[in-house]
């Protein structure tokens, strides 16, 4: 009797460290450093939003936060890499709105935005375009010209120096970099183009270390220091819950997706 009362414990006791184990393993995280795979080359928009974050992080958690650019087929091979790392809350991608239109626009892509990632939260939102030309241009709005598009954070400088004069961005709000240049919004009803960039974590990653980073992201987010950056940048802060981020590259990769495939766009 007393060496099954022995058994019953150590089973027990099994249990329980089985049932607390992911609890605790979360409430200690991170112990070690984390890996942000940005999955675009050095020096463009989202390797500098991630390289922001990562310092914020650092200090919200006590844990070094650092960039690894994992580049290659729009982003494809970063984000497959992120989608097979371990659930550990070690290896997580800052991604942008490729996560959600990458899998359209490709014939195969390494990872399914769905299935293998857990999102944690939306970090800024940006006009996908600006609508510019050189200042001798006589045309003076939207309605008077079908411009070049330029990609936001390459033409800011540009248009700050007076190098190029923007008409309009894709979305349907102004934006706090630019607010005397009218949205498309304004012009062409319904219009909303907007570009994103989002942090996720491999599927199956623990929902507390999921709570956690969606927490120090957020607080990352806020502030001050953090939102100056974002305007010279011509981003602006979208925090949303895992749910609400969830949601988010839902309707994205189905608007994108009908554009994808009503205009024909494939990719050589």
């Amino acid at each position: 009797m007393k060496r099954l009362g022995r058994v019953a414990k150590v089973i027990c006791a099994a249990m329980i460290g089985i049932a607390v184990s992911p609890f605790a393993w979360a409430q200690s995280y991170p112990d070690r450093a984390v890996r942000i795979i940005v999955p675009y080359a050095p020096g463009g928009p989202t390797d500098i939003t991630g390289r922001l974050l990562s310092q914020k992080l650092t200090e919200q958690l006590g844990k070094q936060f650092y960039v690894e650019n994992i580049g290659g087929v729009g982003g494809n091979i970063g984000m497959g890499r992120a989608a097979q790392s371990s659930p550990d809350g070690y290896s997580i991608l800052l991604t942008a709105s490729t996560l959600a239109i990458n899998p359209v626009l490709y014939d195969k892509v390494p990872f399914d935005p769905v299935k293998d990632f857990e999102p944690v939260t939306l970090v800024v939102k940006a006009p996908a375009a600006l609508l510019t030309v050189h200042p001798s241009v006589p045309a003076q709005n939207v309605k008077e010209l079908v411009a070049r598009i330029n990609p936001i954070a390459q033409a800011l400088p540009l248009i700050r120096d007076g190098k190029l004069r923007a008409y309009g961005v894709t979305t349907a709000y102004r934006i706090k970099a630019l607010p005397d240049v009218p949205a498309i919004g304004e012009v062409v009803k319904d219009y909303d183009a907007i570009g994103w960039y989002g942090l996720a974590a491999p599927a199956k990653t623990p929902p507390e270390i999921i709570s956690k980073l969606g927490e120090a992201m957020n607080a990352a987010i806020a502030d001050p220091k953090v939102n100056e950056r974002f305007v010279q940048l011509g981003v602006e802060p979208m925090p949303l819950t895992p749910e609400g981020f969830k949601k988010h590259i839902a309707v994205e990769a189905e608007k994108w997706g009908k554009v994808i495939k009503t205009q024909g766009i494939e990719v050589n």
